[in-house]
């Protein structure tokens, strides 16, 4: 559900508000604030997809309050209401790239299409930043399934985004089981392990039997070492989903130029 933080220094068009919103059946969790110092302290310890600001308002006015949540927040998305249909007013709202600006006293419908609008605007945005994701995600994935089958290829390129991606694992692990385990279960294996152990990872699903597991911190980090965590990780594995699995641990390393020898070890030690 999206958040929208109301913000007014008066109590009842808080009020109003809050009840025009439940009025036309807006699916929005509200938050309030009387003057934008409340509002930004709230802004920095919650996630708020909405700012619904008034611009009169004593300590500081809405366009402030503005322009200082867009320069922590840049996606949020904002609404002015206000009194004042003044040309200034409404140019610094473009400038600061206000969503809406509504005057008042508000119309129901005006308000309607505004707020509709805006929570389609962060829709939008929630899915541009998903797709962006999911393709930096495969991106990722791909040159480093270049960088640990053919390193001393890689061109320029493929290493600048290497760097960019900031890939730098200091331990690898692979895990091999002995069947076709990923074509049987039907749950997300990564999402299983991220809950398994609380160490930050990436993943790598390597074919129908086998996956590799990249750590960037040093066992200090972690505060145990790699073959304790292997090891509770391979009890959980057979204990709690009931499949054989094998585990083999890659010698410590400081960058991506040595993957591909990191990774030709896991091998060599799961043929054993």
């Amino acid at each position: 559900m999206l958040t929208i933080l109301i913000v007014d220094d008066e109590q009842e068009e808080l009020e109003g508000i809050s009840f025009l919103i439940d009025k036309l059946g807006f699916q929005l969790c509200k938050a309030f604030a009387n003057n934008g110092e409340q509002a930004l302290k709230y802004l920095a310890e919650h996630k708020v997809d909405i700012l619904f600001t008034d611009i009169r308002m004593p300590r500081m006015d809405g366009l402030e309050l503005i322009k200082l949540a867009k320069k922590e927040k840049p996606d949020l998305k904002m609404i002015i209401y206000s009194g004042y249909a003044d040309f200034a007013y409404a140019q610094s709202a473009i400038n600061l790239e206000v969503s809406e600006y509504i005057l008042k006293p508000i119309k129901v419908e005006e308000f309607e299409q505004s707020l509709r609008r805006v929570m389609e605007r962060v829709k939008r945005t929630e899915l541009e930043h998903e797709l962006y994701s999911k393709t930096a995600r495969y991106a990722q994935n791909h040159l480093l399934y270049k960088a640990l089958n053919h390193s001393d290829s890689l061109s320029e390129a493929d290493a600048k985004l290497l760097e960019d991606f900031d890939i730098c694992y200091t331990k690898l692990f692979l895990l091999e089981f002995d069947q076709s385990f990923f074509d049987i279960i039907s749950f997300r294996f990564e999402d299983w392990i991220a809950e398994a152990i609380p160490y930050p990872f990436d993943y790598l699903n390597l074919n129908v039997s086998q996956c590799l597991l990249l750590f960037r911190g040093d066992e200090r980090d972690m505060h145990r070492s790699c073959y304790e965590i292997a090891v509770e990780l391979h009890d959980r594995i057979e204990g709690d989903l009931g499949y054989t699995c094998y585990i083999a641990l890659s010698s410590e390393g400081n960058g991506s130029t040595n993957l591909s020898e990191r990774f030709a070890q896991l091998e060599r030690l799961m043929e054993y």
